[in-house]
């Protein structure tokens, strides 16, 4: 799909080729390197455009949703954990046939990697607390995961990696 107009709203972090790939799928690329102050900036900037792109920290509210009626595709650049912690109306975008996408694949191999850090740190007392009384390594110990999504799953083999029993919880 190619789009006649593309703003990005607020800084987000982008590479030199990921810009030249959102020129090439558009006729037109807005590109704002400020934060709005308000909704109404917000509705200015965004003014005739059918894709925008944002970070966590700007806001997509229904008023905004509601006046912006060529949007067509709102691309989240940050992580989604569901819609009732979005920063972006969703049930608003869903009426409007606005489709919302989140960042793919963002942070999770961080995640992930703290995750196991955490655990092994809690495990050895590293920070001056432990889970038991005695040091545990990963081996043979139980993991419960509750969610087998992209991180749920990335996690499992991570631990599964260090032989440890991985159970999870599809939701």
């Amino acid at each position: 799909m190619k789009f006649k107009k593309i703003v990005i709203l607020e800084p987000i972090v982008i590479t030199s080729d990921g810009l030249k790939e959102l020129e090439r799928q558009c006729e037109e690329l807005v590109i704002f390197d400020n934060m709005t102050s308000d909704e109404n900036e917000t509705i200015d900037r965004i003014g005739d455009a059918d894709c925008v792109l944002l970070s966590w920290s700007m806001k997509i509210t229904k008023p905004i949703i509601e006046k912006c009626t060529n949007l067509k595709y709102i691309g989240m650049c940050c992580s989604y954990y569901g819609e009732q912690y979005s920063n972006v109306d969703i049930a608003a975008a869903k009426k409007q046939n606005i489709k919302v996408v989140p960042l793919k694949d963002y942070g999770d191999e961080g995640t992930v990697e703290s995750i196991v850090a955490q655990t092994i740190s809690l495990m050895h007392g590293l920070n001056g607390k432990r889970w038991q009384s005695k040091a545990r390594e990963l081996n043979s110990v139980n993991i419960g995961i509750v969610g087998l999504g992209m991180i749920g799953g990335m996690t499992a083999r991570a631990f599964k990696h260090f032989g440890a029993n991985v159970y999870y919880n599809l939701l």
